[in-house]
C-alpha cells in the first residue's frame, strides 16, 4: 500500500545541534539566507544531496554554495541538523 499525497508531503521540524547553530549564525547573510531556503526544501522532501562516508556513515551533506556544507539526519519527523560550516572543515569536526 502506497502513502497518499497528503502523507508525503508532511513537512519534517528542522532542529539544530549547538555545533550547527554556531555555525549558520557565523555565516554571511547571503549565504544563511539560501541554508533557511534549503533546509525548508529538505523538510518537506525527501533526502537530497549524498550520504558522506567513514565517520558520518548515516548522514547527509548538502552543499551550500560553493564553500559551504550542510551535515544533517533525517528521521519520519524531524531534520536534525548537525553542523553548518566551510566546506574545507566541516568533514574534520
Amino acid at each position: 500500500m502506497g502513502r497518499s499525497k497528503e502523507e508525503g508531503s508532511r513537512r519534517r521540524s528542522v532542529t539544530f545541534s549547538r555545533t550547527a547553530a554556531k555555525g549558520y549564525e557565523k555565516l554571511p547573510k547571503h549565504v544563511r539566507s539560501a541554508c533557511t531556503e534549503l533546509l525548508r526544501s529538505v523538510s518537506s522532501d525527501e533526502a537530497q544531496g549524498y550520504k558522506p562516508r567513514g565517520d558520518l556513515k548515516g548522514l547527509r551533506s548538502l552543499r551550500l554554495g560553493r564553500g559551504h556544507r550542510i551535515v544533517y539526519r533525517q528521521t519520519e519527523t524531524e531534520i536534525q541538523v548537525i553542523d553548518v560550516g566551510p566546506r574545507g572543515d566541516i568533514y574534520k569536526r
